[in-house]
């Protein structure tokens, strides 16, 4: 009861967007790098940057999602590389261009990975169903009410998200979605990775930003997390694993 109090002040106290079936959601990707850094590794921290930050963007209309990073989608550059940020431009371009689109109507998805130099086209026939328990917490982010879930990842890590029903479109960033509100952030693993909205526009997008991933090995999600595992078997053998982590979905 005090949880259906908690979303009923949500969707009461505030305007609900219901009218809005597309728009464009930039977000901020800042992973700690030095939370990796253990071990013998920690002696190098001084050297790296804390956080390697990026931008994603979230673009979806009544029939389809598509997130990827900014640059991939917009193919426009918003940082110059100068002598002075070349260490994080440098993290910058380490981070995978991976992609995730979602058909609403075909209730399909398919997810572009990037492992070891090799690019896949991961498909699946259904999007499936998040495991999320929604929490009694909530907090503003960019004017809306969010209300707080959480699950547990196959990694065994806790991942929270803050959706808000004031948008109710059942995505967000990455693989995250299927509560009943566009998420507005994320944070996995208490800080290794937290997704965060920057900028909010719920108005008709540019159908050129909607278009699925097409290059890329095609698999399916168990084909592809049994490269990952073999590759990964591999790594540790050899002493290179350092506690990598891929996954083609987060639910």
């Amino acid at each position: 009861m005090k949880l259906l109090a908690y979303l009923s002040l949500v969707l009461f106290s505030a305007p609900i967007f219901a009218q809005n079936t597309s728009g464009t959601i930039t977000y901020e990707e800042k992973f700690n790098i030095h939370k990796r850094m253990t071990g013998e590794r920690a002696k190098y921290k001084d050297f790296v940057p804390e956080f390697r930050i990026t931008k994603g963007m979230l673009v979806f209309d009544e029939n389809s999602a598509r997130y990827a990073d900014k640059e991939v989608i917009t193919g426009i550059e918003e940082e110059v590389v100068t002598e002075e940020n070349s260490m994080r431009a440098m993290m910058k371009s380490m981070a995978p261009k991976n992609e995730f689109f979602m058909d609403f109507k075909k209730d399909k998805f398919i997810e572009f990975r990037e492992f070891l130099g090799r690019e896949f086209l991961v498909q699946g026939d259904k999007v499936e169903q998040a495991k999320w328990k929604i929490v009694p917490e909530q907090k503003e982010i960019k004017g809306f009410i969010a209300q707080k879930a959480e699950l547990t990842n196959e990694e065994g890590q806790l991942v929270e998200a803050w959706f808000t029903p004031q948008i109710p479109v059942s995505i967000g960033p990455a693989t995250y979605n299927k509560l009943p509100g566009l998420i507005l952030e994320v944070n996995i693993n208490d800080g290794d990775l937290v997704i965060s909205a920057l900028e909010i526009n719920m108005n008709e997008v540019n159908k050129d930003y909607l278009i699925a991933p097409k290059k890329g090995k095609k698999v399916t999600p168990d084909e592809f997390q049994a490269i990952v595992k073999e590759k990964m078997e591999e790594m540790r053998e050899s002493g290179q694993g350092g506690g990598m982590h891929f996954r083609t979905r987060s639910n």
